[in-house]
């Protein structure tokens, strides 16, 4: 046998061990594949990750229901995460359902996110897991690397959707002293890479006693794009509540392309200043790449006395104003 001969001899070995190779691991993947479409075998699999997930975490976590109906998509019911002194987290049920082939696109879109009766308690969240005083430097991405998820309709901003958001929230708890209540979030984001963006609040309502502040809804629907200038973008929005035991507001609210705007606070939708109780604001938003620069301002402003002026007017980005 020549030195060729022998050549070819180890090359065509070398070829049919990785031909095997190779099929063996597709077959396991195909094996994996198909046992995952058992629904048993996944529930089974999810109940497993909750197991270890209540190992790395601080307290008890609890759920009484595990779903997996089908890839991309899980339902959790009666979930509750507790310490010997605190409820950290609760709900009554989660479900998250997500396209997976898009993630082989680096965007991620999720079909569905919904929360209900939500239980949050921040500060006690914070005692549990304090954070680590060990600071570890981020790595950078090396040049040439593909990021995940992919960078999407805005600067900076990840290639996501989520095509229905339903959340409500019994409690969240900000601070000892301050507490949101009957929190209620529907809509839905589109801001993946290839697209114009578009945000869409269908809904949005929520209540904090300690303050008397309470939203009873509000609607939004905000179409941005990148311009010439800069973000600009498109926006309505509308909605109405209390700032106090007595003072109800309607809010109006719109944008134009250009960064024109107009902004209305008042006590009652269609009745503003000077013939009642309230503020307007118009003027532009001079926008600069990821930034705003400058806001100016014409406002109408009308209040019992001077000294009533609410206090979101004082505002920490240089404007030019004029009033009326």
């Amino acid at each position: 046998m020549t030195d060729r001969d022998t050549t070819r001899h180890v090359l065509r070995k070398a070829a049919r061990i990785l031909g095997t190779a190779l099929a063996s691991v597709l077959g396991l993947v195909l094996l994996i594949l198909m046992a995952l479409q058992i629904a048993p075998l996944r529930e089974t699999i999810l109940a497993e990750a909750l197991r270890r997930a209540d190992s790395a975490l601080p307290g008890d976590l609890r759920a009484g229901s595990l779903r997996w109906p089908g890839f991309g998509h899980i339902q959790l019911g009666d979930i509750l995460w507790t310490t010997s002194t605190d409820t950290l987290a609760a709900a009554g049920r989660l479900e998250v359902e997500v396209d997976v082939p898009a993630l082989l696109r680096r965007d991620v879109r999720v079909r569905a996110l919904v929360g209900q009766d939500l239980y949050l308690d921040l500060p006690a969240l914070q005692a549990a897991m304090p954070p680590k005083t060990d600071s570890v430097r981020a790595e950078e991405p090396k040049k040439g690397s593909r990021s995940f998820p992919r960078e999407g309709a805005l600067p900076g901003v990840p290639s996501i959707a989520v095509e229905g958001i339903a959340i409500n929230a019994r409690t969240l708890r900000l601070s000892p002293d301050r507490t949101v209540r009957a929190l209620e979030l529907e809509g839905a984001i589109d801001l993946r890479h290839g697209t114009q963006g578009r945000i869409d609040l269908k809904n949005a309502a929520l209540a904090m006693p300690e303050d008397s502040v309470s939203l009873d809804a509000l609607t939004v629907s905000w179409m941005p794009r990148q311009g010439a200038n800069g973000l600009a973008g498109g926006l309505q929005a509308s909605g109405g509540g209390s700032l106090g035991q007595d003072f109800p507001f309607a809010l109006e609210a719109r944008t134009t392309g250009d960064g024109a705007y107009r902004l209305a606070l008042t006590r009652q939708t269609g009745v503003e200043p000077p013939d009642a109780m309230g503020v307007v604001a118009e003027g532009v938003l001079d926008l600069a790449p990821q930034s705003l620069e400058r806001v100016t301002a014409d406002f109408t402003i009308k209040t019992r006395t001077r000294a009533s002026w609410p206090r979101f007017l004082s505002c920490g980005r240089p404007w030019e104003t004029s009033r009326s």
